[in-house]
């Protein structure tokens, strides 16, 4: 384990009175200490667990975007610990997905009893299924603008959710035009559409739903 970096203090009883030596041994323990640490440098294929150095601090994490899609199946997840305490859960797409938010890159705290936490992020994402939103908190929200020409139109969500998700139709295509979701699970949903006099449309109609992509 790398011991902890020096305060000024310590650089200045390095340096003396070289004050030239000073300013470049601050310049350099700068860029150590601002040099993002990332946990996983290909693309996994599995929940993967990554061992953080158990000294208090804040850390930097960064993932590219290209390394948030598995390199097969999934989704699975990345858990960031010092091997005690709490930890930091990020999400690994499925194999195919896109991310649509860049590569993500967020600022850890690890205290002295090896608890990580987190800033908020988020990463947004998208597959032939819709497009969802997965925060750091857990939560998780996905968007579809249904399209199968059926009264009746299922829907397998993009990611799947941990538990069932709240579910709602947003709008109509065309009008007049009612809707509404029934049979919601953990991985899909059934949409409703029917004109005033009551009778079942075939028209697209947009779907969301709302839950969370892990405890």
């Amino acid at each position: 384990m790398a011991s902890a970096a020096p305060n000024r203090e310590q650089l200045t009883a390095l340096a003396g009175k070289d004050f030239d030596l000073l300013k470049k041994l601050e310049d350099l323990f700068e860029t150590v200490l601002s040099t993002p640490v990332q946990p996983i440098t290909a693309n996994i294929d599995t929940d993967t667990t990554f061992t953080l150095e158990n000294e208090s601090g804040n850390k930097t994490i960064l993932i590219p975007e290209e390394m948030l899609v598995a390199s097969i199946g999934g989704p699975f997840t990345l858990t960031l610990t010092t091997g005690s305490g709490a930890v930091v859960l990020v999400p690994i797409a499925a194999f195919g997905d896109t991310i649509l938010s860049g590569a993500l890159k967020f600022s850890i705290e690890i205290d002295a009893s090896g608890n990580v936490t987190s800033d908020s992020w988020f990463i947004d994402g998208s597959n032939a299924r819709g497009t969802y939103r997965e925060f750091s908190s857990g939560g998780m929200t996905s968007e579809v603008l249904s399209a199968l020409g059926t009264a009746a139109q299922p829907w397998i969500f993009p990611v799947p959710f941990v538990a069932n998700p709240l579910t709602w139709p947003v709008m109509a295509t065309t009008a007049p035009f009612f809707a509404t979701t029934a049979n919601t699970t953990q991985t899909s949903v059934i949409s409703y559409g029917w004109d005033t006099s009551g009778a079942g449309v075939t028209n697209s109609r947009r779907v969301q739903a709302i839950g969370r992509w892990r405890t």
